[in-house]
């Protein structure tokens, strides 16, 4: 094998990673070549999770017969090797060097081994200060352009994802933000609001979307409804708000109002679609808002009793 190493490695870039394991196996120098490589070579996708259990922080990796690790003795080369596809973070406390020196090596870890490919980014029971924001906002800033599913939960964090990095993801369809606090004024729910908009607006694909997040501006909500009541090629989506209190309400409906935007006991007909609409349900009590698409049935054209849309909601 004469070839040059270059053109080697160009050529194993088009090839599976299951393909590349076996060309290890080949000769010395093709084995050599791999391991220089590697992390520009594709890679075998794994899943990874970091959790803390009785104040000893681990790291689990679903290759190796998913075998459990101190993260202390983590060595992030192995990454070197292999393609996150699925990165969470659990429970961890509040002990402001430990999170600080987690949140630095795994930033660290992604950028040497050129993780481009996370598409499941998790954070539960997470508790980070603000010195290590840093960190945090390189760990966002790095995933938020791939991922396929953003869900954060019970967190409390100094920074919330960057709306810029969030609306340049073309690929979002699972976004949850749900009981966090953090210290900057959260931009991102309507960030992806509006990412999500403009992708029913151009239509580029048909894409299903689930949202659950704790509020969205009224304007970034009526902006959806508009645009999906115009699209020819209308998606299904679930989109769930919290805090929409009497007031945030009383906001929709005028903002509804101020743009025309017709509706019968908030069942907003398609302008192209006759036999779509889309429905939205306030729950008054754990104050939500939630819509979803109907295709099969015209939105209503008077007010009054209908039994088949009072079953459909259950």
């Amino acid at each position: 094998m004469n070839l040059p190493a270059e053109l080697i490695v160009e050529i194993l870039a088009r090839l599976q990673p299951s393909d590349i394991k076996n060309c290890q196996r080949v000769n010395k120098k093709l084995r050599g070549i791999v391991a220089r490589n590697a992390k520009y070579l594709p890679r075998r996708p794994v899943s990874v999770r970091i959790f803390q259990k009785s104040g000893v922080t681990y790291v689990w990796h679903s290759e190796n017969n998913a075998i459990v690790e101190n993260f202390t003795q983590f060595d992030d080369n192995r990454w070197n090797l292999v393609a996150v596809e699925s990165l969470t973070f659990e429970n961890i406390s509040s002990d402001n060097l430990h999170t600080h020196c987690i949140l630095q090596k795994v930033a660290a870890a992604l950028k040497k081994s050129r993780q481009r490919h996370v598409r499941a980014f998790i954070m539960d029971s997470v508790d980070v200060d603000r010195y290590s924001q840093y960190h945090l906002s390189e760990i966002f800033r790095f995933v938020s352009t791939t991922c396929e599913e953003i869900l954060v939960n019970h967190c409390n964090l100094p920074v919330t994802p960057s709306p810029e990095h969030v609306f340049r993801c073309r690929g979002l369809i699972h976004y949850r933000w749900l009981d966090n606090r953090s210290t900057s004024i959260n931009r991102t729910n309507d960030a992806v609001l509006r990412r999500y908009t403009r992708d029913v607006q151009e239509c580029t694909e048909k894409r299903s979307f689930l949202g659950e997040m704790d509020c969205a501006a009224t304007s970034t909500v009526c902006d959806f409804i508009q645009a999906w009541s115009a699209s020819l090629t209308a998606p299904y989506f679930n989109i769930t708000l919290g805090g929409c209190d009497e007031a945030w309400r009383s906001s929709f409906n005028e903002e509804c109002s101020r743009r025309n935007i017709y509706n019968i006991c908030m069942e907003f007909a398609s302008n192209v679609i006759t036999t779509a609409h889309i429905k939205v349900v306030f729950v008054q009590e754990a104050q939500l808002c939630r819509m979803w698409p109907i295709f099969d049935i015209p939105a209503r054209n008077a007010p009054g009793i209908c039994y088949s849309r009072f079953y459909r909601d259950f």
